[in-house]
């Protein structure tokens, strides 16, 4: 191939860009991104803005390349749409396609990372940790006009996402476009997600009956810290006490 000492000149002075380029461009393939939009959505022929299409878009608004969607527009060649349209199409994404798109990034990112010793110890050998965290969007200057002035404006929306530590990537997220629904009402989706030997790590916030008991269910295991207002169970033991932390106490009982 004659690019290839053009490749390797790059490789020799700046290997580290070219390594996060072929990262980002084996990560973000527009076709299989196409395809999870499809699975969603369906497939038609006259579809002329692609989901990788906006994707790609939305990526250098989201790295600060372009300050807006608009730059991000006029700095593309060859957009097959005007830019209005693509404006009309953002907020009609559905939110399972962003989802997928965060699940498709961990799947084709963690062989790379391990690949490359990028991956950490697992913090609890034997089981698939995950951290659970709550993520409300940012307020942003480019709001309606007459909500500008009202500190309780209407919040962009909000997310659960499901972080592996070892790898540090999100491997999950639930959005939801109420920013102001419960974090809560949202867990029964997690729930779902739960596999046996999967390991659960969340503030208290989360610790609800349905919650940890449907964890167990499932055959996974948690790390929460206990509250006292939203679970309830049925005792079968006395608590036993498994040590100390730097912040406390570790005990536990059998539950019903």
């Amino acid at each position: 191939m004659l690019l290839n000492r053009v490749i390797d000149r790059f490789l020799a002075r700046t290997p580290m860009a070219v390594a996060i380029r072929g990262t980002l461009e084996y990560a973000f393939a527009p076709e299989p991104l196409d395809a999870i939009f499809e699975a969603i959505v369906g497939d038609r022929d006259d579809r002329q803005l692609l989901f990788s299409t906006c994707v790609d878009l939305m990526g250098t608004v989201v790295t600060r390349v372009n300050r807006s969607m608009s730059a991000a527009y006029r700095a593309a060649e060859d957009m097959p749409v005007s830019l209005s349209a693509v404006y009309q199409r953002l907020p009609r994404m559905p939110l399972a396609a962003g989802r997928e798109l965060v699940r498709h990034t961990a799947q084709r990112l963690e062989p790379v990372s391990r690949a490359m010793n990028g991956a950490a110890a697992d913090p609890l050998p034997g089981y698939r940790t995950k951290v659970l965290d709550g993520n409300h969007l940012a307020h942003t200057p480019r709001r309606l006009k007459i909500l500008r002035d009202v500190a309780a404006g209407p919040l962009p929306g909000q997310s659960l996402v499901v972080l592996d530590p070892a790898l540090g990537l999100a491997r999950d997220v639930i959005p939801c476009a109420d920013g102001h629904a419960q974090e809560r009402s949202l867990l029964e989706a997690v729930i779902e997600t739960i596999r046996t030997k999967d390991l659960v790590i969340a503030d208290r916030n989360f610790c609800t009956t349905r919650f940890v008991f449907g964890i167990a269910a499932r055959g996974g295991s948690f790390v929460i810290r206990r509250h006292a207002a939203t679970l309830s169970w049925e005792k079968e033991s006395a608590w036993e006490s498994r040590g100390r932390t730097d912040t406390g106490a570790w005990r536990n009982r059998r539950l019903s």
